[in-house]
Formats: C-alpha cells, structure tokens, sequence
C-alpha cells in the first residue's frame, strides 16, 4: 500500500472537512443575526417607531481614538482674515476641493425665494475658505467639505468637518464666513486625530442601537428616524480618559429623528 498517497488523501478529507464545518458555522451565525436583528425591527415598529433611514455598513470591531483639539489663537485668525488675497473675479479659476472633500459646490447654496449667489460666486467663496481653514493648519487630508454650502443673511456658509478613515469625528467643525469672496469670521471646535487605542471592541448594529431609543420614548408619540450615521463621539465624559494628553473619541450611533433631534448611542456591544 502507497503510504504516502494514503497519508495525502487523508489529509485533504480533513481539510474538506473542516472548510465544510466552517461554512455551516459562518451560515449558521450570520441567520442568526438576520433573525435577531428581523426581531429588532419588530420591536421598532410596534413602538411605533419608523425607519426612514438607510443603515449603513459599518466595521465588527473599532478601537477608541485618541484626537486633540487644534486651536489656532485668535490674534493669528485675525491676521490670517486681514492678509488675504484679493477675491478673483468672474471668468477665474475655480475653487480645488478640499482633501478627500465632495468635489465641486455647485449652485445649492442658493436661498429659497431669494437671489442667491451664482456658481463662480460659490467657487470663488469656497476657494477663499480653503484657503484660510489652510493657512490655519485644520485643511489636513482628514478634512471633509460638507456640501451643499447655505446662503444667510448675504452671506455664504462654507462647513467643514474633520473624519478618520471616513467616519466622522463628531464635534469637530469649522464655519467659515463670506462675503464678497473674504472670510469675514471663522468659528472653529476643531480635533486632530492622534492614534488608535491598541484594542478594537465590538460593534453593535445600527438596528440594535435604535432599540436604546425606546426607554426614553413616549409610548404614544410616533417616531420617524430620518438618519443613521456611525461617528467617533468626543463626549464630555470622554475627556482625558486614559491619555493625559489627548481626549477619547468614542465609536457611536448618531440617530436624526424626524424632528430633527440627535442621539448618540455608544456602538460597542455590551456583554
């Protein structure tokens, strides 16, 4: 008898074996979760609550991230504000977009009813904002351009948030001010990522998340969720928790209701 080829035979049908077993596992888990979180929904709808919102993919496991806030003092604002380039008119060039940003402003900015600007006013004021948020150091390739850009009052919004590795850090924003192509203001709470904690955590389900909301809700209030957005939350409890020097973004569910309300459900799964 060939040993050799015995033993080789052998050895394969364990492996088939065990990628066999494997495959009924991973089956078996994942119409688990189906049921559990179909059983969620359940539970969502007879509290009258309605789900208006994509849910989004999102990681099984995340770690805390470490992010410091980025002042920039209010005298080299100023002097930032008071040194720029003079607008460029009609007919120049546009404005590039912001690292890893959403492309060109477009024309959303205009006011409802009213006369708001053109898209080569956008541009430029877009262009202009860039250009200070740079100078101020906060124009990094985590920084996102939220768009469409608003119109108040005469003047243009242009609002910019940090992110890592596309989530959103929440709380960290900057509002720049323009008219007639100069930032008059910047309003700024800005965090810098410094590093990932060395341990990843679980993540629950934006499903499972949403179930959080019912103990605070009125039984006969209706509820309609318009948003579901997975963030790394720098909440005041968060502050300085095991780093000195750094504050604890956390991961979590930010859920918009219909009415416009935001929560924060801290995502990891507790067991």
């Amino acid at each position: 008898m060939d040993w050799t080829k015995a033993k080789t035979i052998l050895i394969i049908a364990l492996l088939a074996t065990n990628v066999t077993l494997l495959a009924v596992y991973s089956l078996e888990w994942k119409q688990r979760e189906r049921v559990d979180e179909g059983v969620i929904f359940e539970i969502l709808e007879a509290a009258n609550v309605r789900i208006e919102a994509e849910l989004p993919d999102y990681p099984k496991r995340m770690a805390v991230l470490y992010v410091r806030p980025q002042p920039a003092d209010h005298r080299t604002i100023m002097e930032i504000l008071a040194n720029q380039a003079a607008p460029e008119r009609e007919g120049g060039q546009g404005a590039e977009p912001a690292p890893g940003g959403d492309g060109e402003a477009g024309a959303d900015g205009k006011e409802p009813g009213g006369d708001g600007p053109g898209e080569a006013e956008i541009d430029a004021a877009v262009a202009a904002a860039d250009g200070v948020m740079r100078e101020c150091g906060y124009l990094t390739e985590n920084a996102r351009r939220i768009l469409p850009v608003s119109y108040e009052n005469g003047k243009i919004l242009i609002k910019y948030r940090n992110v890592y590795d596309n989530i959103p850090i929440e709380e960290s924003s900057a509002v720049c001010e323009v008219e007639n192509g100069r930032v008059m203001s910047l309003e700024r709470k800005w965090y810098m990522p410094v590093e990932l904690h060395d341990k990843k955590g679980e993540i629950m389900g934006p499903a499972e998340a949403m179930i959080m909301l019912l103990p605070d809700k009125d039984e006969s209030e209706a509820m309609s969720i318009k948003k579901v957005e997975l963030v790394y939350w720098v909440s005041p409890e968060g502050a300085g928790v095991e780093s000195p020097v750094a504050d604890t973004a956390l991961p979590a569910w930010k859920i918009t209701d219909g009415r416009g309300r935001e929560t924060y459900i801290p995502a990891y799964r507790q067991r």
